[in-house]
C-alpha cells in the first residue's frame, strides 16, 4: 500500500476515490488519505433549465371559426357532400359487412354491361342452395355471364365465383 496523502477537507469536496473497488467521497475523509491507485473528479452542475419546444418548419396552427370559414368555402354545400358520403358509407356497411351473409348483398350488386348498369336480379336468379353455396341461374340472358361474373369477384366480397354452363356458382367463405 502507498503512503498516506495529507488534503483539506476544502480542497476535495467533490472528490471520489476509488481503491480497490471501494468508493470513499472526500467530505467523509478527515486529514490522511491512502494513496488512491485511480482519481476521478466528480463536479456537481446546476440542471439547466427545460426549453419549449420548436415546431419543424415553424407554421403555427390557423384556427377558424364557421364566420371565417364561410369566406373562404361555401359551408353548407361542404357539409351536405359529407353526410351524403357518410349516408352512403353505412348501407355499403350495411349490405357487405354482416356475420352472415345475406343474398340481399347480391340481389342488389350492380352489374356494368354494353346496355347500361344492372341490379344482379335483373339480369338472373339468385337461390341459396345450401348454408355455404348461393347460384346464379344465368338462363334468362347467358350474354350477360362475363359481367356478372367480373361484378362478383371485384364486389369487395371476398368470394370466387366458378361458372358452369350457363349457372354461377359461389361458395361462401366461413
Amino acid at each position: 500500500m502507498a503512503s498516506p496523502v495529507t488534503v483539506s477537507n476544502k480542497a476535495y469536496r467533490n472528490l471520489v476515490i476509488h481503491q480497490r473497488g471501494a468508493m470513499v467521497t472526500g467530505s467523509v475523509l478527515m486529514g490522511k488519505i491512502p494513496q488512491p491507485t485511480s482519481w476521478c473528479v466528480v463536479r456537481c452542475y446546476a440542471k439547466k433549465a427545460k426549453k419549449e419546444k420548436v415546431v419543424k418548419g415553424g407554421k403555427k396552427k390557423v384556427i377558424l371559426n364557421a364566420e371565417e370559414l364561410e369566406g373562404v368555402l361555401d359551408l353548407q354545400k361542404c357539409q351536405g357532400e359529407m353526410q351524403a358520403v357518410v349516408e352512403d358509407l353505412k348501407q355499403q356497411m350495411i349490405q357487405q359487412i354482416s356475420l352472415r351473409t345475406n343474398i340481399g348483398v347480391y340481389d342488389n350488386l350492380q352489374v356494368k354491361t354494353d346496355d347500361g348498369v344492372f341490379p344482379l336480379i335483373q339480369l338472373g336468379q339468385v337461390v341459396q342452395k345450401n348454408p355455404s353455396l348461393i347460384l346464379v341461374n344465368m338462363a334468362a340472358s347467358p350474354q350477360y355471364l362475363p359481367a356478372v361474373k367480373d361484378a362478383i369477384s371485384q364486389s369487395g366480397l371476398n368470394v370466387n365465383p366458378q361458372q358452369d354452363g350457363t349457372t354461377i356458382f359461389i361458395p361462401l367463405p366461413k
